[in-house]
Formats: structure tokens, sequence, C-alpha cells
């Protein structure tokens, strides 16, 4: 039985009733219900606030002739003219409401201010809303949720000004990268290389390193050491630094008991690349008490068995049966690539053959391929407890060093490109402690930047020569830590100094950046 409201639900239907529930009697042509002057009375395809827009064109007040898909949207007035369904509170759409209206946002014109943001801390700008002066540096751990590291890292700024880091965490190594555009770090991931032994460990002085090329590869440099304490160099790299899955290509011997005999070669490891792409190795070889420089032939483009060597040469020429007291002859080592891919090695030879024959000495040694531009010409006496060396824009070398009597920071300059025999040397700073870990690099501007773990403060510091002083910043600190140890720095295509060093205290990897 068909009830009442039933059948007045039917009549209603059929009849019709317009918007504001008016009777409606009549259709078009189209089949829809229309109003006494032939109006479409259909809800989705009339438009019946006349503003030009129907709902099925985006219309989402139909009743507001204000609102509708081509107005210009007037923010905080609680109403979505333009119809895009974004908050009416974020006027910069960038995912924080106006501090003005209860939320966080400092400056809601500009979606590159909000407290998601990494704040650059020398632009004057509060990128990240917290209401504090910008400091000279920020800093603050990248691997805080992992367990021990032994302090090994490699860090470079690719030409896209994204920072790469590689570092030694539980017997692995490890990489994440940060993002220029955003700030924001990558989840750090294994790099899926296989080890002899322990890794990036063994040797003395710096045991991994890496340098990012203009084919947005990052190569890398660490050591390995076996159970029988074989000690090797090995070398692998990063396909795309722009990948979503990162790719390594490696582990390759690059010196050690498989490929030269030698099984103590891998101190002071050191990474470079010149105008070709290809890696260029310096380090120590314990075995022949020599530096050494190496080059690959080429890059491998994919994983293959073995890899040579273009060259392999010793960068200090003491016949070994004059050697008077029996010191290494090139430890602390450090390399930069400079003009014409000429290839810098400096090194401390405790024996210093080229100067009295027993007196160490900071030595560097320059060379192309097999030609040599300098051999063993000595730097400074009595020579550095760490090096880290730079190209200045203008093509001159230029060394920071860790006096090793009176423990100063030391930086000499080559004073003319066409020999190694002359230096300006000035003091940065005195007494750093008697131990310490150095790096060093140019802006675009030829400002020298320096960092230097300052021991006896537990601190990272950053010199920089402003005119003809120095001026010296904290670039890591921490209350009952200490901060600044195997670090490594580069500078960006917009002169941002970035930084990566060890935390020993905590036993964790530390990431600062400023200028």
């Amino acid at each position: 039985m068909t009830s009442i409201l039933s059948l007045l639900t039917i009549v209603a239907c059929q009849q019709g009733f317009d918007k504001d529930g008016a009777d409606i009697t009549e259709t078009n042509e189209y089949g829809e219900t229309v109003d006494e002057n032939g109006n479409s009375l259909s809800t989705s395809n009339h438009d019946w606030d006349e503003d030009g827009y129907t709902e099925d064109q985006g219309d989402c007040d139909d009743d507001n002739p204000n609102v509708h898909p081509g107005m210009q949207e007037e923010y905080y007035d609680d109403v979505d003219a333009n119809c895009d369904g974004l908050n009416d509170f974020d006027a910069d759409q960038d995912g924080h409401i106006s501090d003005n209206w209860g939320g966080d946002d400092c400056d809601d014109t500009d979606a590159t201010i909000n407290p998601s943001i990494e704040d650059d801390p020398t632009d004057g700008i509060d990128s990240d809303c917290d209401g504090q002066d910008d400091p000279r540096f920020i800093y603050y751990p990248i691997n805080e949720d992992f367990s021990v590291s032994n302090g090994s890292v490699a860090m470079d700024v690719d030409s896209d000004n994204r920072v790469n880091v590689v570092f030694e965490d539980s017997g692995d190594l490890w990489y994440t990268s940060k993002s220029a555009s955003t700030g924001t770090w990558r989840t750090p991931v294994s790099t899926g290389l296989s080890f002899a032994g322990d890794v990036a460990i063994g040797g003395d002085g710096q045991q991994l390193d890496g340098v990012a090329d203009g084919s947005y590869h990052f190569h890398i440099a660490y050591s390995d050491v076996d159970a029988s304490g074989n000690l090797s160099t090995h070398y692998a790299y990063l396909k795309n630094v722009r990948a979503t899955v990162p790719e390594w290509i490696g582990s390759y011997e690059i010196e050690g008991a498989s490929t030269s005999g030698n099984n103590l070669a891998s101190h002071y490891l050191n990474i470079d690349t010149g105008s070709d792409n290809i890696p260029v190795f310096a380090y120590y070889d314990q075995n022949a008490n020599r530096p050494i420089l190496s080059k690959l032939t080429s890059v491998p483009t994919s994983q293959q068995p073995s890899i040579g060597l273009d060259y392999r040469e010793e960068v200090d020429f003491l016949v070994i049966s004059d050697q008077t007291n029996g010191a290494p002859m090139g430890i602390n080592t450090t390399l930069s690539i400079g003009a014409t891919d000429m290839a810098y090695v400096t090194f401390l030879d405790e024996t210093s053959p080229y100067g009295s024959g027993n007196e160490p000495a900071t030595q560097i040694s320059a060379l192309t391929g097999s030609n040599f531009y300098c051999e063993t010409e000595i730097v400074a006496e009595p020579g550095g407890l760490a090096h880290a060396s730079a190209i200045r824009p203008d093509n001159k070398i230029c060394i920071a060093y860790h006096d090793r009597i009176d423990f100063g920071l030391k930086y000499a300059c080559q004073v003319n490109t066409s020999g190694c025999s002359e230096w300006d040397i000035q003091t940065i700073e005195e007494d750093i402690g008697q131990s310490t870990s150095l790096a060093m690099v140019f802006t675009s501007g030829s400002i020298p930047y320096v960092a230097y773990h300052h021991t006896p403060s537990s601190t990272l510091r950053v010199a920089s020569l402003q005119g003809t002083e120095w001026d010296i910043a904290t670039a890591g600190a921490a209350n009952g830590k200490d901060l600044g140890a195997n670090v490594q720095m580069a500078v960006d295509g917009d002169n941002r100094i970035h930084l990566a060093f060890f935390n020993s205290t905590d036993e964790s990897i530390w990431y600062a950046m400023g200028r």
C-alpha cells in the first residue's frame, strides 16, 4: 500500500520546485526543469548568482556573486573567494598559518619563511621564525638516531648546492644529503659497499674523504683493515646524487696487499678531481715511507671486477739509505687540484732531506701526471701536525698548518705561481692545542676560510681573513661535549660554508652552516 507521504514525494518530483521552493511545471528542450522565464533550475549546471560560473564550473557558493573561481582572493576574511579550497589564513600557502591569526608563520607573504625552513644564519632574515638574531653558524647532529660512529666523515657540495655526506656508523658507511631548496635531510641509507674487515679505521689521520664532481658523482676514498691487520685504500662513488635511490659503484682497492703488495697503505687519505672528473688520491704509504699520489685511468660506468691507475707516484724522493733518524717522510698528507689539473701534495717530512737533512719541515710537491712542477719544496719549518690546502681563485695554492712546536694555527700562501720556494706566512691563532684537524676553502671572492678543532675549548672554530685581520667564529659548541674532530668543509655557489665534524663525546656526526 502506497503511503500518502510517498505519493506526495512522487508528485513533488514530477512537478518540481525551484531553488527557493516555488512550483516548477515546465522543462526545456534538454529535459531540464525551468522556471517561468525558461531558466534552467539544475543545481549543478545553473548559474544561480549570475556571476558567470556554475557549480560544475567550480563555483563553491552559487548564492554569492562575489565567490567564484575568477575572483581575486582576499585573505584573512574567512571566505574562499576564488574557490581554490586553500586555507584563507595561509596567504603564502607554505602550510603555516599567519601568526596574526593564531599560527606560527612570522611572514605570511613569503613561502620561504616559516618554522619548517632551515635558517640561513648570515642573511639577516629570521627564516625559521624563532625570533632570534642570526648567528654566524648553525649546527646540529645529523646521525643522532644511529648508535656509535668512529668519527670518519666525508662531505662535499655539488653543483646544485646539495650537501652530500658519507659517515661511518657501526661498521658501515652511510649516505645522506641535504636539499638546497628545502634544507631537509634525506634519511641516511647504507652505501651497501662490501668491506674485508673494519671500514674507515686502522690508519693514522683521516680515513675517509669525499669529493663531488661536475657530473653529479660523489667519489669517496676510505680505509679497510682486515682481521690480519692488512690496511688498504679503497674507492667507490655514487653514480647520481640527484637519484631518488642512491646507487653506489665499488668497492675497488687502490692500494693494498692485493694490488701493490703494500699492507699499510692507508694513512691520511685524500681524494679530489680535476677538470676531467677522474679521481686523484693522495695518502701516506707506511711500507714505502712515502706520500703517494695516484690517479684512476677512468671512472667505471658500472660495477666491474677491477679498475686501473693512470699513474702512481712517490712524491718525496729521499733515498731510504739517506734517512738519518728513521722518521716518516710523508705524514699529515693533504691534496688540492689546481689549474691545468696540477695536483699539489702537502706533507710533513720529519727528515727534511732538502733542508738540514734531519730537521722536520712541511713540504710540497706538485705534478701533472708524471711531470713535476715542483719537487719536495719546503713550505715551513718545523712543519705541521696537520695540513689543509686550497687553490685561491688567482691559482696560487695556500696551506693552513698546525705548527708542531708552538701549536699555533698558521697560514702560508704561494708568493709566485712560477715556483714553490717562496711563501707568505702569517699566524691565524696562537696555540690551538696539541691535537687538531683542519679544513680549508676559498670563496669566489678569494676569502680563505680555515676550520679547525680548537682542543682547549673542545669546540669547532672557523677563521676567515677579512681584509688584513682574521675573524674567528665558533661553528660548533655544546656544554660538556668535545666537537670539531675530523672536520670537513665545502663552499657552495652562494658562498655559504658547510661543515661536517665529529662529536667525540657522543660519538656522533654533526653539521654546521654559515659564512
